[in-house]
């Protein structure tokens, strides 16, 4: 099982975004611990740095065996936590308490076209294209049967021509439908980045070693 973490600074200042890094690595340490695989998948910088950050993103992954219980540790981390320190850029600053983000994202599932779920129909081509289009079944429908897309392809002089064109326009839609779906998952991660809720924490940390009360 594989699960997308986002943590988010919800547009919150330096020390919002230093937390978020704080986060990033207790997340993966906490994960490794569990014995399972956890990767960066993307991380947005804030203007300080590395060391802060606006935004991150990991996948984690269990096998079947911990499936249910990365799902359970996964969705309790879902809400607004708090990180209680002292500014590290505004030593000054009266504020101590600095809000973060944590939420699930949709696994973004790319469609794979398996050329056996695929059925080749031959049909009359129409349209101009001379005689030999005109007389001949060498047009040929291309229909993928999981996500019912459909393609055809009649310019090519034989069937085995046109089986492969009706394959690649196939791909083609099955490689759109996909790009739909990711820019579906970055809206619905930027809809969060920007709903993070204050005052009802979930988890506390306090001090730079970010330590869990």
């Amino acid at each position: 099982m594989q699960m997308l973490i986002q943590i988010t600074s919800g547009r919150g200042p330096a020390e919002c975004q230093r937390a978020v890094s704080h986060m990033l690595r207790f997340l993966t340490k906490e994960a490794q611990r569990q014995g399972w695989s956890c990767d960066l998948v993307e991380a947005e910088a804030g203007p300080r740095g590395k060391d802060c950050l606006l935004s991150a993103l990991i996948e984690i992954e269990a096998g079947d065996a911990d499936a249910a219980k990365l799902r359970t540790w996964s969705l309790e981390l879902c809400g607004s936590h708090l990180w209680v320190c002292r500014s590290p850029f505004r030593p000054t600053h009266a504020r101590k308490n600095w809000f973060f983000g944590v939420s699930l994202l949709p696994s973004v599932d790319e469609i794979r076209l398996d050329p056996r779920e695929v059925v080749f129909e031959a049909c009359r081509a129409s349209g101009p294209g001379g005689q030999h289009v005109n007389k001949t079944d060498s047009a040929i429908r291309a229909r993928w049967l999981p996500g019912g897309l459909v393609a055809q392809a009649s310019g090519e002089r034989s069937q085995t021509q046109n089986r492969r064109v009706a394959l690649a326009r196939l791909q083609s839609l099955v490689d759109a439908r996909n790009a739909d779906s990711r820019v579906c998952a970055h809206q619905q991660a930027w809809q969060e980045h920007n709903e993070l809720e204050r005052g009802q924490a979930l988890l506390k940390f306090t001090g730079e070693e970010f330590r869990r009360c």
